[in-house]
């Protein structure tokens, strides 16, 4: 009596979840391409910011051959912010220094009655970060928490800007100048905490203002004054508060919606103003419109003057628009060093079985007696655990078979986990049909 073996793999249907996770660190935006332009393009204009800056430390609103002048008090860490930028990409000191005379000429110097502007505030927790001295970021604490108890809390420092653009006949920089002291919030609660409340307050003016009552100006009209500039302050706090998810939805796409092939985004003012595509790069930077923001980029460079500043065609040089194209280009170098793109193929698991030996000759019998036992071994040669059955079609052996103990077909063998083997008794009890019997064996593997 002679029976085959054989061995038969069954595919079962495998769902594989693969988790990626990626840590972001921070790596020098040098080594990442095609981001190197923009980092030269940053170092030049700040080195413009520098050789222009005036002893106190601050800037004039356009080139100015005398460092001696009185540097205007709204401008100062608006100004600074690209060259504490171009600090942060390559650590060269030169930019530092102009960064700690900003603070020590332009801004402790004034008296109390100096009122700190939303751009101060980063400007000074972040110089307070690279270098690890507490003092600027202390000093900007004090001044934003004196000017909050004149208007009596967050709210009311947010309505005094509103009604001063408004009544200036500017309603389109409201959302954009309110955003600015939002942004000085949540960077003194990145610092000491404490202060997101004041800037989800003040977002919520913003929101008051181009949604509610009254409205000062609607951002769903489009082709008006400083239109960009709203579009952008109104996304950008949104997004970086985490409120008013719709609304923030909405603007994203306008905002796309008003950049041009050349990569600008137009304004209503000046046809194509850098400061108004600067900040429309820092809010869609924060909704991952990379491709808007490189385009955007690949303007700014050329825009950009010898002498480094960012000037489009027509306009003259203006030193707080430069430092805003540096925050800019700054964003997408650092945006695509901290993320990582991620790829995967999931495939099924290999099911194998491999069976020995592949005949087994229990001879000849007396009818009645049993067989002397035989032992096969079945190795799991796949990538997983499978369970391992058997059958024959051939009724002689699903009578007298005993498998590892277990009779009348359809053997359940149990378990393999894979890259090891079972090994398995087989033995005929007692047969009573006369002749010869052949048949074939069956294995089966499917996934446990």
């Amino acid at each position: 009596m002679k029976m085959e073996i054989r061995k038969k793999t069954m595919a079962t249907l495998l769902i594989a979840i693969l988790m990626i996770s990626a840590f972001a660190v921070a790596i020098p935006v040098s080594a990442v391409e095609p981001f190197d332009s923009y980092e030269a393009a940053i170092i030049e204009a700040a080195d413009r910011l520098v050789a222009t800056q005036n002893n106190d430390g601050g800037w004039d609103w356009v080139p100015n051959e005398n460092p001696d002048d009185v540097s205007p008090e709204n401008t100062l860490g608006v100004t600074a912010q690209g060259v504490l930028d171009a600090y942060k990409l390559t650590l060269d000191s030169k930019y530092l220094d102009a960064c700690l005379l900003t603070y020590t000429g332009a801004m402790v110097t004034k008296d109390g009655g100096w009122r700190i502007r939303g751009p101060d505030i980063p400007f000074l927790v972040e110089l307070s970060e690279v270098t690890g001295v507490s003092d600027y970021a202390d000093f900007a604490k004090g001044r934003y928490d004196a000017e909050i108890g004149k208007h009596t809390d967050a709210i009311g420092l947010a309505e005094f800007v509103r009604d001063g653009r408004n009544g200036q006949g500017l309603p389109g920089l409201i959302s954009w100048d309110i955003n600015l002291y939002v942004q000085g919030a949540l960077a003194l609660d990145r610092y000491f905490t404490g202060y997101f409340t004041d800037a989800e307050a003040m977002a919520d003016v913003i929101y008051d203002a181009l949604y509610v009552t009254t409205i000062l100006y609607d951002p769903t009209v489009g082709e008006q004054e400083d239109y960009g500039l709203a579009l952008s302050g109104a996304l950008e706090a949104f997004m970086t508060t985490g409120t008013h998810e719709t609304e923030a939805s909405d603007l994203e796409a306008i905002l796309l919606g008003i950049q041009v092939e050349a990569g600008y985004f137009q304004t209503w003012v000046y046809i194509n103003d850098v400061q108004t595509t600067a900040y429309a790069v820092m809010a869609l930077i924060k909704t991952d419109n990379l491709g808007a923001c490189m385009d955007a980029g690949n303007y700014f460079l050329v825009n950009q003057l010898v002498n480094g500043e960012f000037v489009p065609e027509g306009e003259d040089e203006n030193h707080e628009g430069t430092s805003e194209v540096i925050q800019a280009l700054y964003d997408i170098c650092i945006y695509e060093a901290s993320h990582i793109s991620t790829t995967a193929t999931i495939r099924p698991p290999v099911i194998s079985i491999f069976v020995s030996p592949t005949t087994i000759d229990f001879g000849t019998i007396i009818s009645g007696r049993n067989s002397d036992p035989k032992t096969i071994d079945v190795t799991n040669n796949g990538e997983i655990t499978v369970t391992v059955t058997a059958d024959t079609d051939s009724a002689f052996y699903q009578s007298f078979l005993d498998l590892d103990g277990m009779y009348s077909g359809g053997w359940n063998l149990g378990s393999i986990p894979y890259g090891t083997f079972d090994s398995y008794t087989m033995q005929l009890i007692g047969p009573t049909t006369m002749g010869p019997h052949d048949a074939v064996l069956v294995f089966w593997a499917e996934a446990s």
